[in-house]
């Protein structure tokens, strides 16, 4: 648990530190991109040399890898591993390969779109997401694609080219993990005007969603995957419905001081909106923390960024640190009351430091 802490204060300071501590703004600026490649460097090189007892699913991915069957996986991943597999390269190289492709789309969507890098970086561990990578290969991949898809949405003016983009990154995402699929609707949220109607008419969905979750994420993932993952859930404590409703009380409240959220952009406005309402309606059941967990990671690098507008409005900060002492205690009560998915206590590959592959 110690080194997962650890991990968490070496790639947070120094952006902190970077992003609060220089008034030359030319200076400040090399310096925040500078601590943002070494917290990105840091959580690649952690994730790449643990142990392969650290996570329940890498002990099964190197067994695929190792006998070249892979049971029911996705074709991207199966190309992926078959790629290093040819060259002739160890499992270790796929795994390096893997945590890399994970990490650095995410730290690129937040160097380019967080005012709170540092928050940023802290929701996305303090939410389970980094260490949980150790354990959900797939997934993570697919996820990490999504938020660089979202990304394209945010920051593109051209609307067709923005949701072609962002279609065709989650269909690559798809390719990992097939979930990632229901997820290509969300381009119409750059259409949709945020007000009162729209807020109640998505509640109203999700309710509905809600008492039919079931039947319909029954049918959906018969559509295009097996019952495979629907014997495969993840558990989500009551802890995580706390912090996503307390999400739900800061927008409600923010909202009322910043009626043009992040500068009237529609998509980011609105996917932030649907992720709060989803993760606080279906984080009851386990069995959706699969598609959860997408808006999980909108939530870790985006909701800082509303913090900040809400801080430029009023100069307060009791949100930010509310917000802060809420994700560090979560991640430390997780990581101390279960081993979520495998990864606790983490061990490194002694192996690799003695210059020896496994």
């Amino acid at each position: 648990m110690f080194i997962y802490l650890g991990v968490l204060c070496l790639s947070v300071f120094p952006i902190w530190y970077s992003e609060n501590n220089f008034k030359d703004t030319n200076k400040q600026k090399n310096y925040i991109l500078y601590s943002v490649i070494f917290s990105a460097l840091l959580l690649i090189l952690v994730g790449s040399l643990r142990s392969l007892s650290v996570g329940y699913d890498l002990r099964s991915y190197h067994e695929y890898f190792v006998s070249d069957y892979y049971y029911n996986i996705e074709k991207g991943y199966v190309s992926l591993s078959r790629i290093v597999a040819y060259l002739n390269l160890d499992f270790r190289v796929l795994l390096i390969l893997v945590q890399s492709i994970v990490i650095i789309p995410i730290y690129y969507v937040l160097y380019k779109t967080s005012k709170m890098k540092w928050l940023s970086v802290l929701g996305y561990q303090s939410l389970y997401l980094y260490v949980n990578s150790f354990n959900i290969l797939r997934q993570s991949l697919a996820m990490s694609i999504f938020l660089l898809a979202t990304y394209f949405l945010v920051t593109m003016k051209d609307n067709v080219k923005s949701s072609v983009t962002y279609v065709g990154l989650t269909i690559i995402a798809s390719l990992f993990h097939v979930s990632a699929l229901l997820l290509i609707p969300l381009f119409f949220l750059k259409f949709l005007n945020l007000n009162k109607w729209y807020i109640l008419g998505l509640t109203g969905i999700s309710l509905v969603l809600f008492l039919g979750h079931n039947q319909l994420l029954s049918f959906l993932m018969s559509l295009f995957s097996r019952e495979y993952y629907g014997e495969f859930t993840i558990e989500i404590g009551y802890a995580t419905i706390a912090i996503f409703a307390a999400y739900i009380g800061l927008f409600l409240i923010l909202k009322q001081k910043l009626p043009d959220l992040y500068l009237n952009n529609k998509f980011l406005s609105n996917i932030l909106v649907l992720a709060l309402l989803f993760n606080v309606l279906w984080v009851w059941f386990p069995n959706h923390a699969r598609i959860s967990m997408y808006f999980y990671m909108v939530v870790a690098i985006y909701f800082p960024t509303l913090l900040y507008e809400y801080y430029e409005v009023t100069n307060k900060r009791w949100q930010i640190v509310t917000y802060t002492v809420c994700l560090v205690g979560f991640y430390a009560l997780q990581l101390m009351t279960r081993d979520y998915g495998g990864v606790v206590p983490y061990t490194i590959l002694i192996n690799i430091l003695m210059g020896v592959f496994l």
